[in-house]
């Protein structure tokens, strides 16, 4: 599947990987950032679902 079919999927994987650095130094914000990215990648998918 493409992006295109798959909205937020990036988003979530770099969301996942700014989690997992700031786990690994140690870095709150940037671990809440993470984590705030990956809970942003589901909007994408309510717009794709959005029904009219």
């Amino acid at each position: 599947m493409s992006e295109q079919e798959q909205p937020g999927v990036a988003e979530k994987a770099k969301g996942l990987a700014k989690e997992a650095t700031g786990t690994i130094l140690g870095d709150e914000k940037m671990m809440s950032e993470g984590r705030a990215e990956q809970e942003g990648s589901t909007e994408g998918h309510r717009e794709y679902f959005k029904t009219s």
